[in-house]
């Protein structure tokens, strides 16, 4: 066989021994990425960054290399195709951090179609502010339909050696229960770094440690620990549950001045 940088969808499939249908909807939980051959299309990058910031920085749109041949869709697209609806193409969307640490707006791709002309922010307020519609000037968008589905070979074998089955005589733990040990530690790892970076966030008046300050913390700063989504794998309550659980262990003095 070819050594290939990616596969087919239908090609990665019979590497699996699965479905086309199986790997759209591993693209849809964010297990397997399922990117598109950008083709003829051009790749734009569209920065938006939050209103607090928007006055030091100035949200741009602009062409990403033009040698780029792979975009990344979003499991929310992969969802809507898994449903059987030929819905337009959803990119990925990438955090934009201030000093590496402070989120403050996202980068999000898009495909355009060559040979179009794509109004910009002034044009499409001005167009709106006299009561058009913007579709009347904007092309219309890219389907997924229109594009060419394929995987990385790389992700491609990270997927087989995750699932490849023990020996019959190893002993192994639980798939469950070392899956949700995993998410401890990634929360809890997560909780003592947020814990160390805002310790004056992170504890009440009294000097004692507020596990439910960690709790929110950790979800806000989710793209911090979870690059692809930015969401943690627990819910705040048990986050919040689990933080305290382990305070409680020991007993708790207010640090001293």
């Amino acid at each position: 066989m070819i050594a290939r940088e990616h596969y087919p969808l239908e090609k990665a499939a019979k590497i699996l021994n699965c479905s086309v249908d199986d790997l759209i909807y591993l693209g849809s939980i964010g297990t397997l990425k399922v990117y598109i051959l950008t083709g003829s299309f051009r790749l734009k990058a569209h920065s938006v960054y939050s209103c607090e910031f928007r006055k030091k920085y100035q949200d741009q749109t602009y062409e990403v290399f033009p040698h780029t041949r792979y975009a990344q869709l979003m499991p929310a697209c992969l969802a809507r195709i898994e449903a059987h609806q030929d819905t337009d193409v959803i990119l990925e969307r990438k955090p934009i951090f201030f000093d590496e640490e402070q989120l403050i707006g996202y980068f999000h791709y898009s495909l355009r179609r060559e040979d179009y002309f794509y109004p910009d922010f002034e044009m499409l307020t001005e167009w709106l502010r006299n009561g058009r519609n913007i579709d009347d000037i904007t092309p219309p968008p890219v389907k997924v339909s229109e594009c060419k589905m394929v995987v990385m070979a790389n992700d491609l074998e990270r997927y087989q050696q995750s699932t490849i089955e023990p020996a019959k005589n190893q002993v192994t733990p639980n798939g469950h229960k070392e899956r949700h040990a995993k998410n401890r530690e990634e929360v809890l790892g997560a909780a003592l770094s947020v814990l160390a970076a805002w310790p004056e966030k992170c504890r009440y008046s009294n000097g004692k440690i507020n596990a439910s300050a960690i709790a929110e913390l950790v979800i806000e700063k989710g793209y911090q620990f979870w690059h692809e989504n930015g969401e943690p794998p627990l819910k705040k309550d048990k986050i919040s549950r689990l933080v305290s659980d382990w305070i409680g262990k020991v007993k708790q003095y207010k640090p001293v001045e």
